[in-house]
């Protein structure tokens, strides 16, 4: 009975309670930010599903950069679904769905970002080994992991609560939502430390790329020069990242550790901005890379042509249905009947 009445009074009780009341904010402002939130997240899934239709089906070579691009935006979506989770209709295990879904969005995305920093990093010091180092199967297999750790970190939880004592008079969410403040602390290292990560390999590329530029009759070759830009692409969406996903992993965490009977009101509208800032996230990663990125800009201008020509060919289609049903039939009788006419 002490540990029901432990769990009872616990802030993951206090949560949950607050989800059932509201969230401790007015109907209007619900409102409203549901729909803010559903416009962003409708916007975000389809610009990264018109990622993916560029990658597979427009640009020739799906390169190891591009097979992480499309992971990239597979967590974006992911993030963009687990935001709306929230409206959805109540259950006592929506909020620990709601953090575990975006837990894994934020880490598979980490883990994804020191990936792609990685590979650029054996692109510029190791380049005569690149295709034999940084394969498709391999970076598949990357893929693979990234998203097993990610999903595992996310749902240590549930993990926990299975593994260790259940009291069966309190539901196993509300228990599990007691174990999930590790796992926002697990993933809010892990953010900080794959940004760091990135901008320190970046950093260490662009000194290593600057002599070259350099020595070449005092100007940029269009090699360094490229490595530079798409150095520079990966610092931004790294750095885009961590500033999406930090405050959302610093609130949660605070909000688990003191519960939400005080300044219930502030720590929802933190929230809300949070989830804003990832859902915003969520839609300028796939713009960012489709702006900076060569294949992709030769991808959506094939797709934009493709699309003008289908168009102009249905409509043509079109009119000529109209044409032809509005002409008349040539018969031998044509003459007759305009004479009687």
């Amino acid at each position: 009975m002490a540990n029901v009445s432990a769990l009872s009074s616990s802030p993951a009780v206090d949560v949950i309670n607050m989800a059932s009341r509201g969230h401790g904010v007015d109907d209007t402002t619900w409102l409203a930010l549901r729909v803010v939130h559903g416009c962003l997240a409708a916007a975000a899934v389809v610009v990264n599903c018109l990622s993916l239709v560029v990658i597979y089906g427009v640009v020739p070579r799906l390169t190891p950069r591009l097979q992480l691009l499309t992971s990239l935006s597979f967590s974006d979506m992911l993030s963009a679904w687990a935001v709306m989770t929230l409206y959805f209709s109540y259950s006592v295990c929506q909020e620990s769905i709601n953090i575990s879904l975006l837990l894994c969005a934020c880490n598979a995305s980490a883990w994804l970002m020191i990936a792609l920093t990685t590979s650029h990093s054996v692109a510029i010091f190791r380049p005569l080994h690149y295709n034999k180092i940084v394969s498709q199967r391999r970076v598949w297999a990357v893929i693979a992991l990234a998203w097993f750790v990610g999903v595992f970190m996310a749902c240590s939880g549930f993990l926990a609560t299975a593994a260790g004592h259940y009291v069966d008079l309190l539901p196993f969410c509300v228990q599990a939502h007691a174990h999930q403040q590790v796992a926002l602390i697990v993933s809010t290292f892990l953010t900080a430390g794959a940004f760091f990560f990135t901008a320190f390999m970046c950093g260490r590329i662009v000194a290593h790329l600057r002599p070259i530029e350099s020595i070449a009759n005092g100007g940029e070759t269009s090699t360094s020069r490229r490595s530079t830009h798409r150095v520079t692409s990966t610092v931004m969406v790294a750095a885009l990242h961590a500033v999406t996903w930090m405050p959302y992993l610093i609130v949660k965490c605070v909000q688990l550790s003191r519960g939400v009977r005080e300044d219930s009101v502030a720590i929802t509208v933190g929230l809300a901005v949070c989830h804003t800032l990832i859902l915003g996230a969520c839609l300028l990663n796939p713009i960012l890379c489709a702006l900076r990125m060569t294949s992709l800009q030769t991808g959506y201008h094939r797709l934009y042509r493709r699309s003008r020509d289908c168009a102009a060919k249905m409509w043509f289609r079109i009119k000529r249905k109209e044409t032809d049903a509005n002409e008349q039939p040539s018969t031998p009788l044509n003459p007759l009947m305009e004479s009687a006419y």
